[in-house]
């Protein structure tokens, strides 16, 4: 896998009119990265007093890899100007379209931040460039440098494209720190009839100056962030607490059970779908309800406890319950979710109150399910109705809630919401890829704690690859098997098939998993959504 290119661009003196914030710009953007970069998320190249020579140069030599590139500098109607020895040069925005639509095949995001420089937006997207960042209107220096911080250092923690962007035009809408006597990037600051610019009218209206459009079919590119592309996915959430390692599992591989809390150190393979659920639950503008599908034994529940819980809870309160089915479901929930002393909530609640913290609140229903059975479905949501909607008594405007279905009740779950205008976002959590089994085998490997408490090592690598390869590669032949369920039940006889034949430093290798596999073929078997749990419990050997 390469890491991707970041390439920065600025270009400052035209007709005498220098532009002071470019410098401290890219200054503060090499900051805003450099932690990204450190950790080897992407790697960064940055002109700092670009001419088109540079820039061309530059670009044919990242080719395929350059994935975003930012050009801050001045723009006059059609043309973006660079620096050259004879003092500036102006170069056509439908000619730079066409060269890096050409140059650049692979890149997901060109950032223009000069003046109005949306003239150049259709052509770079018709040019097939995934996502363009212009300026709808002519923008001041200090401004554009402003704006450009606050996106990149969202960028670098590792937000998405369009969560970067959102986020910078909310930085602005807060600032004022801009003077009407300062430079522009393309236009002077006092026009025709003697009248200086002011840009958007209103301080608060500031991030309004940007604008973000995509090529149509390419909208995935405003999923695109670098943790993701350089398959780090939990680059940036909050880390794990020391007590996920201070009181680790007897076993790297627990067998067939659902990952919890306590063994979160251990759990590997899920970054993505962690990473889009916290990004989703602490957005404030997203819809606060969030219904988790996939199918049975895919690994929905370990996903949201050893993977969201023990990361979500510095940012929320919590209060998970796990649904049961019942005769009188909607009896069953109210129970848990009224205003009486012991419920849920009114504990959260009261915690929330006594400790004086804006802190919002999550709840999760698992294996909500449950509560469908006999028809009860359409009965429940209406139980719940108030608390979406914040009819509720309590003070719960922050509410948040994950639902966790099987994937046989999404249309049905999607129905009933659609008929009383509930808005809600749907997650589905997906078969391990490749890449996903790999890193659940190497994790325990990987990870400095992990070693030095299970002392395991992998070894055996040939001609067809490495041991972890070759076991993905024999799990995905069957495109019908959820993965997870045979790989702990494989991984956890391994395991202790290792521990047999040395205590002290387990080693997993090419003749032991033969050998395993050999004696457990049912590992191997393709489990059903139904039959896949019982058919393994029943020939499970302790």
């Amino acid at each position: 896998m390469h890491k991707p290119i970041l390439l920065f661009a600025f270009a400052s003196d035209i007709q005498n009119q220098a532009l002071p914030q470019l410098r401290l710009e890219c200054d503060n953007l090499r900051d805003c990265l450099k932690p990204a970069e450190q950790a080897g998320l992407c790697e960064l190249e940055f002109l700092p007093n670009a001419t088109v020579e540079q820039l061309v140069q530059t670009i044919q030599a990242l080719g395929d890899r350059l994935t975003l590139i930012h050009i801050a500098g001045h723009n006059i109607d059609t043309r973006l100007f660079f620096e050259s020895l004879e003092g500036t040069a102006g170069v056509s925005g439908q000619t730079l379209a066409q060269y890096l639509g050409h140059a650049a095949p692979a890149l997901q995001l060109v950032f223009l931040n000069g003046c109005a420089t949306h003239v150049h937006t259709r052509g770079l997207l018709s040019a097939g460039i995934d996502a363009v960042l212009a300026t709808l209107y002519p923008v001041y220096d200090h401004r554009a440098s402003q704006f450009a911080q606050y996106f990149y250092q969202a960028l670098g923690d590792g937000r998405t494209i369009e969560t970067a962007f959102e986020q910078a035009r909310s930085a602005m809408s807060l600032t004022n720190t801009s003077s009407t006597h300062e430079p522009t990037r393309g236009v002077s600051s006092v026009n025709s009839l003697g009248e200086e610019f002011t840009g958007s009218d209103e301080p608060g209206n500031w991030g309004r100056d940007w604008h973000l459009k995509t090529r149509q079919g390419s909208e995935a590119a405003l999923r695109w962030n670098l943790a993701a592309a350089a398959e780090q996915p939990l680059w940036g959430l909050p880390t794990l607490p020391e007590s996920a390692y201070s009181s680790l599992p007897a076993a790297p591989y627990p067998g067939l059970k659902t990952f919890t809390e306590d063994d979160a150190a251990i759990f590997f393979g899920r970054g993505a779908i962690i990473r889009r659920l916290f990004e989703g639950l602490t957005d404030p503008q997203a819809t606060p309800l969030v219904v988790l599908s996939g199918q049975s034994g895919v690994g929905k529940s370990s996903v949201l406890a050893a993977g969201v819980l023990p990361r979500i809870r510095s940012t929320h309160t919590v209060c998970y319950l796990r649904c049961e089915s019942t005769d009188d479901a909607c009896g069953w929930l109210a129970t848990r979710l009224s205003n009486g002393a012991c419920t849920l909530l009114s504990e959260a609640m009261a915690k929330l109150q006594s400790e004086n913290t804006d802190q919002p609140m999550l709840v999760i229903l698992d294996q909500f399910e449950s509560l469908w059975s006999g028809g009860q479905g359409e009965r429940v949501i209406e139980t719940l109705l108030p608390w979406l909607r914040n009819e509720s008594k309590e003070d719960l405007q922050s509410l948040r809630w994950i639902w966790v279905i099987r994937q046989e009740y999404g249309q049905e779950i999607d129905a009933t919401l659609g008929d009383r205008r509930l808005a809600y976002r749907p997650e589905y959590v997906r078969r391990l890829r490749r890449s996903e089994v790999i890193e659940a085998i190497r994790g325990v490997v990987d990870e400095p704690h992990l070693q030095s408490r299970y002392r395991l090592t992998i070894t055996d690598n040939d001609e067809s690859g490495a041991l972890e390869q070759r076991i993905a590669d024999d799990l995905l032949d069957d495109e019908d098997s959820p993965i997870g369920p045979s790989l702990q039940i494989l991984l956890h006889n391994l395991w202790q098939a290792a521990k047999q034949q040395n205590t002290a430093q387990p080693t997993l290798d090419r003749s032991l998993y033969h050998a395993v596999r050999q004696l457990n073929t049912w590992a191997w078997i393709s489990f059903s959504p139904i039959s896949w749990r019982n058919y393994a419990l029943k020939n499970l050997k302790p």
